[in-house]
């Protein structure tokens, strides 16, 4: 809806890539998202489950801000 507008997609990417680093033991939604990232990679998952082709202008948006939200989460390794 937002390309339909010709509006900007960062926070959106941001918030759909912090979707992707929510992690809540207790959350059944977070555990199957965060089994699916471990399992084919965050650029599939984000795929699967958003529908944006990879390398399309959002998927790469959202890949970015993942990995430039994942450096903040100090949970998270750096590798």
């Amino acid at each position: 809806m937002a390309r339909e507008y010709s509006l900007p997609i960062d926070n959106l990417a941001k918030g759909i890539a912090a979707a992707f680093l929510y992690e809540v033991p207790d959350d059944k939604q977070s555990v199957e998202l965060q089994k699916r990232v471990e399992k084919e990679g965050i650029e599939k998952a984000v795929s699967k489950v958003t529908g944006f082709q990879e390398g399309s202008e959002e998927h790469r948006k959202i890949i970015e801000a993942y990995h430039a939200l994942s450096k903040l989460d100090t949970r998270r390794s750096h590798s």
